[in-house]
């Protein structure tokens, strides 16, 4: 398989790596207050679709 990056730089792009750089971010964004409570799940995907611009069928 040939390498598309820089085998030093391989370390960062491991799986384990990855997911501690997604929660850190996570961490970062509620401690900064980016984030929401919903109510329920339908609220949660309402929120999402207005986001996009989609509606409900």
């Amino acid at each position: 398989m040939a390498a598309i990056l820089p085998s030093d730089d391989a370390w960062y792009w491991a799986p384990g790596w990855q997911a501690a750089e997604a929660e850190a971010e996570a961490d970062a964004d509620f401690r900064e207050g980016r984030s929401r409570r919903f109510d329920s799940m339908e609220d949660l995907f309402a929120e999402s679709d207005a986001i996009r611009g989609e509606t409900s069928a």
